[in-house]
């Protein structure tokens, strides 16, 4: 999975995430293009699928109009487990700036989503 500058041209569920929440307009998770949803040059990683459309993450620093990924349960498991899976990479993606095993900085990718990989890993 590639993390990836959007263009406006990309369409998919957008699972948009910033401390354990989600930006849910009209109380809905966004579907449709990048450029309506005003994402673009925003970046984005395709976590998985849903009903034959791309989700794709999206960590933000400051978050408005943020909510629990609970209200999601209430309309579709499925979908509610796939957000909930992008709200568990985004912590991990905040919270592991070292490695766990030797305390080095890790160094970031940008172009995968096995992003971080510590100094001891490339001796």
């Amino acid at each position: 999975m590639i993390r990836k500058k959007l263009t406006g041209t990309e369409t998919g569920w957008w699972v948009v995430s910033s401390g354990g929440r989600i930006w849910l307009p009209n109380g809905d998770l966004p579907k449709g293009s990048s450029q309506f949803w005003s994402l673009t040059g925003k970046e984005a990683l395709p976590i998985s699928e849903w009903q034959a459309e791309t989700i794709w993450l999206i960590i933000v620093k400051s978050p408005t109009d943020m909510c629990s990924p609970r209200w999601i349960a209430s309309q579709d498991e499925g979908l509610f487990k796939l957000v909930g899976r992008g709200i568990q990479l985004a912590e991990f993606y905040r919270s592991h700036h070292y490695c766990g095993y030797c305390g080095n900085k890790m160094i970031t990718y940008t172009n995968n989503i096995n992003h971080a990989i510590s100094k001891l890993l490339l001796i």
